[in-house]
Formats: C-alpha cells, sequence, structure tokens
C-alpha cells in the first residue's frame, strides 16, 4: 500500500486552494491527514479534502487540536459535525476520531491522542511542571461539551490520552494485520526538537509510548503536532512526521508528495 500522508497546514479558514501547498496529487492508495488542517472547522476541512483529494483516493483524516479552536463551538459539537461531514463522502474521506479503517488489508488506527503530561517524568512535582506547561498553550480556547462553559484544560487532555491509548492497545492487541497508527500528537521524544527539549511547554505536544510501540510493532506511525519534519525507527517501527507548519514555518522540510509503502519495508536501526 502507498501512502500519501502530511499534517499541520493550518489553512485560513476559507482559503481553498490546493496549489499552495501541493504541485500535484501523487500516486498512492490512500491519503493520510494527520491534524491541523484548518482552524475550527472540521467540516470545512473534511469538504477541502473531499475536493481536492478524495476524488483520486480515500482519505483518514484524524483531528489535531487546531480543529477544535473555537469559542462558538465545542470540543464535543466539532467531532460530531466532522463525522457527519465525513459521512456524506460517500465513503471518500473518513474522519478517524479512536477509530480504525481498514483498506487493502493494511489497517489504520486514527486518534487524536492527546498528551499524558508524563513525558519529562512521572513524579508529582515535574508532572504538575508539565501540567503548568501545558497550560500555556492555546488548548483552553474551547469548550469541552455542549452546555457547560469549562474550557479545555491539561487535566482532561491526560485524561482523554488514557481513554484514547486503551482503545488503541485494544486494537493492537485485536489482530496481527499490518497496521499504521495515526496521532495528531507526538508519541516519542525522539519527535521533540532540540530547541524544545527542556520547555516544560512540550508537555502539550508529546508523550513517551515507547512500550507500547516496542510491544505491538506496529509498522508505521504517522503523527503531526511539531512543526519539525521527523522519520525514525523506536524498535521495529517506523516514527513520521511531516509537517506543514504555520505560514512558511517548515516549508523547507516539508515534502507535499510524501508516499510511504507499506510492505517489504526494513526498519532502520533502532535510534532510541
Amino acid at each position: 500500500m502507498k501512502i500519501w500522508t502530511f499534517s499541520d497546514l493550518h489553512m485560513p479558514n476559507g482559503y481553498l486552494d490546493a496549489d499552495r501547498y501541493f504541485p500535484e496529487i501523487p500516486d498512492a492508495d490512500v491519503c493520510i491527514v494527520v491534524g491541523d488542517l484548518i482552524e475550527g472547522d472540521p467540516e470545512e476541512g473534511v469538504a477541502w479534502l473531499d475536493f481536492y483529494i478524495g476524488q483520486h483516493m480515500p482519505v483518514a483524516y484524524i483531528l489535531g487540536n487546531h480543529e477544535f479552536y473555537s469559542f462558538e463551538r465545542s470540543m464535543e459539537r466539532n467531532r460530531q459535525l466532522a463525522g457527519r461531514a465525513a459521512a456524506r463522502t460517500n465513503n471518500r474521506v473518513h474522519v478517524l476520531d479512536d477509530m480504525a479503517l481498514t483498506i487493502d488489508g493494511v489497517r489504520i488506527l486514527g486518534s487524536t491522542l492527546w498528551y499524558d503530561l508524563e513525558v519529562f517524568g512521572r513524579d508529582p512535582e515535574t508532572m504538575a511542571y508539565a501540567s503548568r506547561g501545558a497550560a500555556q498553550l492555546n488548548d483552553s480556547r474551547f469548550r469541552h461539551r455542549d452546555g457547560s462553559t469549562d474550557r479545555w484544560t491539561p487535566s482532561l487532555a491526560r485524561q482523554q490520552h488514557i481513554v484514547s491509548k486503551r482503545w488503541l492497545e485494544a486494537e493492537l492487541a485485536a489482530s496481527d494485520m499490518p497496521t499504521v497508527v495515526v496521532s495528531h500528537h507526538a508519541p516519542h521524544p525522539g519527535s521533540i526538537a532540540t530547541r524544545f527539549a527542556k520547555d516544560w511547554s512540550t508537555a502539550g505536544f508529546a508523550s513517551d509510548l515507547t512500550r507500547t510501540i516496542e510491544q505491538y510493532k506496529p509498522e508505521l506511525w504517522l503523527h503531526g503536532h511539531m512543526h519539525d519534519s521527523f522519520d525514525y525507527t523506536v524498535g521495529e517501527t517506523r516514527i513520521i512526521c511531516n509537517p506543514h507548519g504555520v505560514g512558511r514555518e517548515n516549508e523547507r522540510d516539508f515534502d507535499p508528495g510524501m508516499v510511504i509503502e507499506i510492505g517489504g519495508y526494513e526498519p532502520k536501526p533502532p535510534t532510541f
């Protein structure tokens, strides 16, 4: 299977010109979009993907934190609207929100997979610093549920991470089919750029799921959220992040035609 993947286009709402990002649509069997496509309107994101890519190949769309950036609609509401929008595309676009999709004998397991606040350590003092660091992010711009004025917090993100991780590990244990895991948030410290390695806010970007990766050995793990490109291995699993970033932030390293082939892949020597 050939997988075309990218993340973090951060398109302005209403901006629907794909040529800015992709000179051409590559030859692939599926497109996996790893979140932060658009700000606060995943319905528009689904429509954009359907119009530009869905006519060429099926699309798996994982919601990033920026898809929820809205004062008007809660996180719960945006998740519902994204799912309904995808249902109207006649199976061209699939929103994977703790959901599995099988295409050509390959399982794609998709989750926003929020952070667990443990990437710097699990002792209470370290996690308290991590929580304060994550609280500096703009994720508090959206409400958790309809009918509530409570904003999203690092504590809620950790709770949702635990729920999503349980779902993911159950899915990984359920089948030995070739599997691609897709999460918006990073699953390993190897995806933390050196300049952010001692920044407490990094706790809101990544978790350390080394044990999960090494135990279940998915062929590939795609993630976004970081605005730096990564390609490395943990155990037998290749981990890739191919973000565009805001404006021209990662334009030099972004690969608009990145296609990864599953099947016959020989992992690189483990780096971590």
